[in-house]
């Protein structure tokens, strides 16, 4: 079964009394001085009053000279006077606590009873405690083929790996890799678009390329161009009498930016876009 919560004493169980009277349903305490429990771990038990009809209460909480607590936690809560005794002594609790703790721990050994379990000591007899029993796995089992009677050692072949000196197209395994055409001998990704329309409402005023005088910039959509791709446009005709249009462009995820030294005052037309990933 699963242990039981025990709690820690405190050395000499120091005495504490109430700084005034409570009931028996209130559960902040005042005491005259707590300081002997500033570096006590609570939650614990203490006890109030020192005769057959004491109250036990659990202590959750101390702040200066107030406890706050759980009433009746052994006994029957109460109704005390100014200057009754509160402490941690050692409860009923804590016995039955301990005693079926250590009980527990002992059957558990082997699933034995404590008295077979110790007279097989005593008589220096056997004492059949697998491996199981105490949860350890037992020196025949494997790992990847190897025995648990030293320490194992893997290499990658041992669990079906491959090691991170190997490659892929020349680059390490030490990380993830990316590959591109180039690394295996294909062709590059090509996506190219034709007569596309630029509406004079797509333009709109950049400082991108300002020292070069193109102060105007529009995008231009043009599917399965990705921000990666190295762009090129060639402008229709009537767009190169501009005399206004950036002779370059960039790329982002699905199209293009172009840029101009003022906002054209018509539709122009981009005869094409080409993006290639090489």
């Amino acid at each position: 079964m699963a242990q039981t919560t025990m709690y820690k004493a405190v050395v000499n169980s120091p005495e504490m009394l109430l700084a005034s009277g409570i009931t028996n349903a209130q559960t902040t305490i005042a005491v005259t001085d707590a300081s002997a429990y500033a570096s006590a771990t609570l939650p614990m038990p203490m006890t109030i009053g020192m005769e057959a009809d004491a109250e036990t209460v659990l202590v959750s909480n101390i702040t200066s000279n107030v406890l706050t607590v759980t009433r009746g936690w052994q006994g029957s809560a109460k109704a005390w006077d100014t200057g009754a005794v509160i402490a941690r002594l050692f409860t009923a609790y804590d016995h039955d606590t301990f005693k079926a703790n250590v009980e527990d721990a002992i059957t558990q050994i082997g699933g034995k009873a404590a008295a077979t379990h110790a007279s097989r000591h005593a008589t220096a007899g056997a004492d059949p405690i697998a491996p199981a029993d105490i949860d350890a796995v037992p020196t025949s089992r494997t790992v990847a083929g190897k025995a648990l009677t030293s320490d194992i050692t893997l290499a990658a072949s041992d669990v079906g790996a491959v090691p991170t000196t190997r490659t892929v197209a020349g680059k390490a395994l030490s990380s993830n890799v990316t590959l591109a055409a180039s690394d295996v001998g294909a062709e590059p990704v090509h996506i190219k678009a034709s007569s596309l329309s630029v509406l004079t409402s797509a333009w709109g005023a950049d400082s991108t390329y300002a020292t070069l005088g193109y102060t105007q910039k529009a995008s231009v959509a043009v599917t399965g161009i990705t921000a990666s791709m190295s762009p090129r446009i060639t402008f229709g005709s009537a767009a190169i009498l501009l005399d206004s249009l950036a002779p370059f462009c960039e790329s982002y995820s699905g199209g293009v930016y172009i840029w101009a030294k003022a906002a054209p005052t018509a539709t122009i037309t981009v005869d094409s876009v080409e993006g290639v990933t090489f």
